[in-house]
């Protein structure tokens, strides 16, 4: 659903020009989504010209005995 969340996003950038290379240029170039509703507090959806990795925070989970809880803070998961 995050994902849908973000196509609908693209589209609504793109506009008018649905083109393949403009719909492309914005999804690889121009995401910035810190309100995607869909993702864990924190985790924000971001693409540039330079980094093309939308997500790139992680959370770690752990299952406590019926349900998943979070634990620690968000973490940064680019590498180097």
């Amino acid at each position: 659903m995050a994902f849908a969340y973000s196509v609908v996003d693209v589209f609504k950038k793109a506009g008018n020009n649905l083109s393949r290379k403009n719909v492309v240029d914005i999804a690889a170039g121009q995401m910035n989504e810190a309100d995607n509703f869909l993702l864990l507090p924190g985790i924000t959806v971001r693409t540039s010209k330079t980094h093309r990795f939308p997500i790139s925070q992680l959370q770690t989970i752990k299952w406590n005995t019926d349900h998943w809880e979070a634990f620690g803070s968000v973490q940064d998961g680019r590498p180097g």
